[in-house]
């Protein structure tokens, strides 16, 4: 009976002692388990143990195993008896997550061992967000996140996975995982609302099954920085200057740094522009001279912005610029007028506008001809590059071709068209010559002028004029006319006037060749006053004459005479007689040795 009663005992005992799990033990670590960390502080306590070394505490070694192999070792910080020591663990997150033997060895010849199986337990660190990367981003801005996590289960359907950005534990926005990558790493896209403040927001990422995962950091920058050129428009084959505005830019100022702030015109990635700033005048503002060259085709180019802030970190920005072809201001509809009226233009363009922005037209519009600029008086723009402009011709406006010069609006950049314009009036070329330069009273003569000297300008008519005499020519030629030189036309210099049109000849003026013609008496006879036919058988002999010339006549009874010789002026070059003279023939010599070749008349 008793033996009975003795083995229930036993067996009653054993069940008592696995149900406490309470056991023998040598060794006893504090606490016993932990996740990964760099510095663990435990206590060790032994039983029947003699910890303290013979020589300092490098005699003592702490090890975690498994199976043997030791994969954390270190030594006591302090052994304040046999029974007890102090050490830092620095446990690796490479260490698999399990139980370990923890095992102390003295080093000295006494060659003390204990161990302690199953002693110390590595468990998972707690579930985080590690890494949002990009960290940060501006309001509208669309980014594609890269989250990393920490015991984290990234599992299911990616879209079921919900990300919420924080302020003080309030959600303030909340969007959804784009692709799992595996347990711990996942990936999101979206857009930084607009609404969103700028600020710092915790990032929490939970899913089914698993409800919170942690934090992680992200910053909304606010408004992202912009860039802008203006004149944002740029027409091929020119040059001009242009200004460079950042708003919420930290650009830095020239007299900083010799960072250079780059501008490139792109296509497609490809530059096709490059140049530099001149001058950063402060963190929104700088300048640049762009020289556009003729190859440039036009279209839309990217405008890349690029250098580095005050914060030497690199900014890269964008805006469109324009590339126009070269500009070009075509013929007015009405192309000339004459001094002293008003003329209203009609004018188009390509390559420039004449409205900017909607709101701003062109203002400033001159006739020039390198002396005088003649400004409009008004000017009415009827569509982008379609334009009216009233002139008052100034009385005293030289004649002759104009340009037209008219101001961008917006660039400010001056665009000409050359000769669009005409004043009318009378020229004066006191270097022309005709040939011949001389012709007898009664003859017909061919007259060589000199073409126009102005392109375009062709000559419909031409006339010979002394005072108010005017003999008309008939045009022959490019540069040839004929005239019928009347029987009693006055003898002496004509000027040769020749009358000029322009394009289809609405426009006029006059070129005017002084003293180029000289008509001369018909076979030798001169205009002489009435002679009450006491005169006959005038001759001028040789004519011309290289020499002496022999001056003879009949008289029909005795008459006073005054036979004087002049030049193509009308001045008297000498008077051969100047007495009464009885009735016959009579005959005068006189010397021209001393003259210059010419014409002469007598009277």
């Amino acid at each position: 009976m008793r033996r009975l009663i003795l083995g229930i005992f036993i067996v009653a005992v054993g069940i008592m002692a696995f149900g406490s799990g309470v056991r023998a033990q040598t060794l006893r670590i504090t606490p016993d388990s932990s996740a990964p960390t760099s510095a663990l502080q435990v206590s060790i306590a032994g039983v029947g143990t003699h910890f303290r070394p013979t020589v300092g505490l490098s005699m003592v070694a702490i090890s975690l195993q498994r199976s043997g192999r030791p994969y954390v070792v270190t030594y006591p910080n302090s052994v304040p008896n046999d029974s007890l020591m102090q050490a830092t663990l620095s446990i690796s997150s490479s260490l698999a997550i399990g139980s370990y033997d923890l095992v102390v060895q003295r080093l000295d010849s006494t060659a003390y061992h204990w161990t302690e199986p199953n002693a110390f337990v590595i468990i998972p660190p707690p579930p985080k967000i590690l890494s949002v990367t990009p960290g940060s981003a501006y309001s509208g801005q669309t980014v594609a996140l890269t989250i990393k996590g920490q015991s984290t289960q990234f599992a299911g359907f990616a879209g079921q996975i919900v990300i919420q950005f924080k302020q003080n534990g309030t959600v303030k926005f909340t969007t959804h995982g784009d692709s799992i990558l595996s347990l711990t790493q996942m990936t999101a896209t979206l857009t930084i609302p607009d609404t969103l403040p700028a600020g710092t927001y915790d990032v929490a990422v939970t899913n089914p099954g698993f409800y919170y995962t942690g934090t992680a950091l992200f910053h909304v920058l606010g408004a992202p920085p912009t860039v802008s050129i203006i004149p944002d428009t740029g027409a091929a084959s020119t040059a001009f200057d242009v200004t460079i505005v950042g708003q919420g830019t930290s650009f830095q100022p020239s007299n900083m740094v010799s960072a250079s702030m780059n501008i490139d015109l792109k296509q497609g990635g490809v530059t096709y522009y490059h140049t530099r700033a001149d001058s950063v005048f402060s963190s929104i503002l700088a300048s640049a001279y762009f020289a556009l060259s003729d190859s440039l085709a036009p279209g839309i180019y990217d405008a890349e912005v690029t250098g580095y802030d005050q914060s030497w970190n690199m900014y890269d920005m964008h805006t469109p610029f324009y590339v126009i072809p070269h500009p070009v201001i075509g013929f007015p509809q009405n192309r000339g007028g004459m001094p002293g009226t008003t003329v209203a233009v009609a004018m188009t363009a390509t390559g420039m506008h004449f409205s900017y922005q909607g709101n701003q037209n062109v203002q400033s519009v001159h006739l020039t001809n390198g002396k005088t600029s003649i400004p409009a008086q008004s000017v009415t723009v009827t569509s982008d590059n379609a334009l009216s402009a009233t002139f008052l011709i100034p009385p005293a406006a030289l004649p002759g071709l104009y340009n037209v010069t008219i101001t961008e609006p917006g660039t400010n950049r001056i665009v000409t068209g050359t000769r669009a314009f005409f004043v009318e009036g009378i020229f004066t070329d006191p270097a022309g010559t005709v040939t011949p330069n001389q012709g007898q009273q009664g003859q017909t003569i061919l007259l060589k002028y000199p073409p126009s000297k102005v392109l375009e300008i062709i000559t419909n008519g031409i006339y010979l004029q002394r005072g108010g005499t005017i003999i008309p020519g008939s045009i022959t030629g490019t540069d040839s006319a004929s005239f019928q030189i009347p029987a009693g036309a006055p003898l002496g210099a004509y000027d040769v006037v020749t009358v000029n049109s322009w394009g289809s000849g609405e426009l006029r003026d006059s070129i005017v060749i002084p003293h180029a013609f000289t008509i001369t008496a018909a076979a030798g006879v001169d205009g002489l006053g009435p002679t009450n036919g006491l005169l006959s058988g005038l001759r001028v002999s040789p004519n011309p004459a290289p020499g002496n010339v022999k001056v003879s006549f009949g008289l029909n009874a005795p008459t006073r005479v005054h036979l004087v010789l002049s030049d193509a002026l009308g001045r008297t070059v000498a008077t051969l007689c100047d007495r009464t003279l009885g009735a016959g023939m009579q005959a005068f010599e006189w010397s021209t040795a001393a003259l210059p070749a010419g014409a002469t008349s007598t009277r």
